[in-house]
């Protein structure tokens, strides 16, 4: 990729969980990350399922003398580490941003449900109207992504077993073994065909499945079997 193209990784402060990551995991990782030449890493904490003390996107609306999570890990990174540190984490509010910049404890800030809440966020603090973002931490947003990535396996699994698509599959399929002469498939009926029924002609024959018993495909075309 070059020496130009930036390489950052996300790590956790601390997974929150008996046996899990702990700070001091955290600092081991990130020392080996910054002599293997990372170029910033960004820090969160927790996991995703809830049977630790947190999760990463915690519910509840946040004070704004509490924002900032992982603040604490965040000034142990900085006495040990060089790298360049992005902090993610209950950050609602440009005067907190401002304020961990200043004071050294990150270099930059990472925001990810006040995005989704508000994506002109930036620009509205960059226009001076600084009010603490929208975002209540309230999770409904998580609930959309969920609902969308539900309606698109739907979607994706309607298709797959729509048997219209299986008939221009077998389209192509002809298409593809036009020139074996020992391979044939069966004639389509489209007027009588509908996303529950396949209609075809009836041929007698060797399948492919057992066509290498036979030699009936040279093996210079059964590549394009798979």
């Amino acid at each position: 990729m070059g020496k130009k193209y930036p390489i950052l990784i996300k790590i956790n402060s601390e997974d929150f969980l008996d046996g899990g990551v702990t700070v001091e995991d955290m600092l081991s990782l990130s020392s080996m990350l910054e002599h293997a030449g990372i170029d910033a890493i960004e820090m969160c904490g927790g996991i995703l399922v809830p049977i630790g003390k947190f999760i990463p996107s915690r519910q509840g609306r946040i004070k704004t003398e509490n924002e900032g999570d992982y603040r604490d890990a965040a000034m142990r990174f900085n006495e040990n580490i060089k790298v360049p540190l992005m902090l993610v984490g209950g950050i609602r509010s440009y005067d907190i941003s401002e304020k961990l910049i200043e004071e050294g404890i990150a270099n930059y800030i990472s925001l990810c449900r006040p995005l989704v809440c508000e994506p002109d966020l930036i620009n509205r603090w960059k226009s001076g109207d600084t009010y603490s973002a929208s975002c209540l931490s309230d999770n409904l947003c998580l609930k959309s992504l969920q609902m969308c990535i539900r309606d698109r396996i739907r979607e994706m699994l309607t298709r797959e077993f729509d048997l219209r698509i299986e008939a221009v599959n077998m389209r192509r399929f002809e298409d593809n073994f036009k020139n074996v002469k020992n391979v044939v498939v069966p004639k389509i009926y489209p007027d009588y065909c509908s996303a529950n029924v396949l209609t075809m002609e009836f041929i007698q024959g060797i399948q492919i499945a057992n066509s290498s018993q036979h030699q009936i495909i040279p093996d210079v075309y059964k590549r394009q079997l798979l």
